[in-house]
C-alpha cells in the first residue's frame, strides 16, 4: 500500500503539496494522521521503504532518506524505533549505480509519521516521491512475530515474538508454527534468528531437544540414544542423516539395564551385572537381597531353593567363580571367608576359600622341613 504516490517538486508551492520545502534540496513529509481507505485515525505508519525518482539522470548517491516517530505516543513492543530517532533508510548495494531511481529500504519493524529527505552534493533533481507503507493496525507482523489479525497495534497487544521452539518465516501471521519432535526429538528454537527461518534447529551429535524446545541435551541417566534408520552408515553429526531417521529419542532402559549418567553421549544401555537387577530407566542396578541370586540381564532375583550348599557340593568349591548365580546362595547359606590370606602354622601352609560354619574341613598343605 502506497501512503503517497504524488510528485514532489523542489519548486512546488501551494496547499496541495505533500511535502514542506526547506531548501532547494530537502523535504519534510509529514503523514496524514487517518486512513482514508477506511478512515480510521493512526498517529504512526509502518514504513517499509521510500522510493526516490529524478527528474533525469543524476546523482541519486546524494539522497539520504530518515523516518521519525514524533506523534507522542510510546513506543510499542514490536516497534523497533523509539520516538524521536531518526531512523536512517539505506539502499541495497545492487541499486547503487542508478541514475532515475533509488529504494531506500527502513529497517524492519519501522513506525514513523514523519519522513526526512536530503540531498547533498548536487544531487539529481526529483520528481516523484513515493512512501511504501500501511498504517500501523494494518502493518503486518514482522517474520518471527505474531499477533491477533497477523497485524501490528497501537495500543493493546502488539506483535509478540514467536515463543521458544517455534518459529515464523512469514509476515503477517496470526500464529507461530511449533517445531514437530513427535517422530524426531531434535527440533528447536531458541535466538530470535531461529525463530524468522523457515526450519527449526536440529540437534547433532547423539543430542536431543529439551522439554522446553529451546536447546539440546545428551540423553540423561537411565535412557540411550536410540534411533531408527534405514542403512548402517547413520552418522549422528550429519543433519542430512539425522532427519532421515524414521524414528530418534532418549529412550529409557529397559528392565535388567542401565546407563549411568557418566556413560559416553553415544553408549548404550548396559546389561546388570549377575545377582543385580534393575527396573525400567535405571541409572544402576540394585543388589540382590540376602538369600536370592540372578543371571545378568534380570530384572528380578529369584529365591534359592532349599539347602544351596547341596547345589554346589558337586562342584569344586575352589572353581565356584563369583560370577556365578550359586555363588552368591553359597555364601548367603552360611559358607564364611576364614582369611584372605594363607593361614601358616606348625602344620604348614593352608590356603582356605569358603568353609560352612561347624563343618570340619580338610585341605592339602604345604609343609617345610
Amino acid at each position: 500500500e502506497k501512503v503517497d504516490q504524488k510528485p514532489v517538486h523542489q519548486e512546488s508551492e501551494g496547499s496541495d503539496k505533500v511535502a514542506e520545502e526547506v531548501t532547494g534540496t530537502q523535504f519534510i513529509i509529514t503523514l496524514p494522521d487517518m486512513d482514508d481507505t477506511d478512515e480510521t485515525n493512526t498517529d504512526r505508519w509502518g514504513i517499509y521503504k521510500v522510493i526516490l525518482y529524478a527528474m533525469d539522470d543524476g546523482d541519486m548517491d546524494g539522497w539520504t532518506v530518515e523516518v521519525v516517530f514524533t506523534a507522542g505516543g510510546d513506543q510499542t513492543t514490536a516497534q523497533s524505533n523509539p520516538p524521536s530517532d531518526k531512523i536512517p533508510c539505506d539502499f541495497k548495494d545492487v541499486e547503487k549505480d542508478s541514475t532515475r531511481s533509488r529504494n531506500f529500504f527502513c529497517p524492519s519493524r519501522t513506525a514513523a509519521n514523519v519522513v526526512h529527505i536530503r540531498g547533498d552534493s548536487n544531487p539529481a533533481n526529483l520528481a516523484e516521491v513515493v512512501i511504501a507503507g500501511k498504517a500501523w493496525y494494518k502493518y503486518p507482523c514482522d517474520k518471527g512475530y505474531y499477533n491477533t489479525g497477523g497485524n501490528h497495534a497501537s495500543t493493546g497487544q502488539d506483535c509478540q515474538i514467536c515463543q521458544d521452539g517455534a518459529r515464523n518465516h512469514e509476515r503477517g501471521k496470526e500464529s507461530c508454527v511449533s517445531c514437530n519432535n513427535s517422530v524426531r526429538n531434535v527440533y528447536y528454537t531458541a535466538t530470535f534468528q531461529h525463530k524468522v527461518e523457515e526450519n527449526c534447529q536440529v540437534c547433532l551429535n547423539y543430542q536431543v531437544a529439551n522439554n522446553e524446545k529451546n536447546g539440546c541435551l545428551e540423553c540423561p541417566a537411565g535412557e540411550e540414544f536410540k534411533y531408527t534408520y534405514s542403512t548402517t552408515d547413520f552418522d549422528a553429526a550429519d543433519k542430512t542423516k539425522v532427519e532421515a531417521c524414521t524414528s530418534l529419542k532418549c529412550s529409557p532402559c529397559i528392565k535388567g539395564k542401565f546407563r549411568p549418567g557418566t556413560a559416553a553421549k553415544d553408549e548404550d544401555c548396559q546389561n546388570c551385572l549377575v545377582n543385580q537387577y534393575s527396573a525400567v530407566g535405571a541409572s544402576e542396578c540394585d543388589v540382590c537381597e540376602e538369600h536370592t541370586h540372578s543371571a545378568p540381564g534380570s530384572s528380578i532375583c529369584t529365591d534359592c531353593k532349599g539347602k544351596t550348599y547341596q547345589d554346589v557340593v558337586d562342584k569344586d568349591v575352589t572353581e565356584l567363580e563369583e560370577n556365578e548365580q550359586l555363588y552368591k546362595c553359597f555364601k548367603d547359606t552360611g559358607e564364611v571367608c576364614l582369611a584372605e590370606t594363607a593361614i601358616v602354622s606348625v602344620y604348614g601352609t593352608y590356603s582356605p576359600k569358603w568353609v560352612k560354619v561347624g563343618e570340619n574341613k580338610t585341605s592339602t598343605v604345604s609343609t617345610t622341613v
